[in-house]
């Protein structure tokens, strides 16, 4: 995923052979999201084991290259055993939401 970049669609074709239709393109999903960097992401949070963080990682610096994650963008990572991983991240999103005490 690291070398296809956020052009190459995943997951990839069952044959070489056939037509490259299967599969989403992340850099058409986000740009979507970003509104096609008229609104580009200013904070990013990578939740997963550590093999996923660094295909995120390589994911999101192509974002910056297309102008959905600006450059100066704050990038949390949330690491470690699923639990701790639901709880950080659910933190995280109360905190950028402006929840008092992480309660909805």
């Amino acid at each position: 995923m690291i070398a296809g970049g956020v052009t190459a669609r995943w997951p990839r074709p069952p044959s070489p052979r056939r037509p490259d239709t299967s599969g989403i393109h992340a850099g058409a999903e986000f740009a979507g999201l970003a509104r096609h960097g008229a609104e580009p992401f200013a904070d990013v949070a990578l939740v997963g084991g550590q093999l996923y963080v660094e295909v995120m990682h390589a994911l999101v610096r192509g974002f910056v290259e297309m102008g959905c994650v600006r450059r100066d963008a704050c990038v949390s990572v949330i690491n470690g055993p699923i639990g701790r991983m639901r709880q950080d991240l659910r933190s995280c999103l109360c905190e950028a939401s402006g929840l008092a005490g992480g309660r909805p």
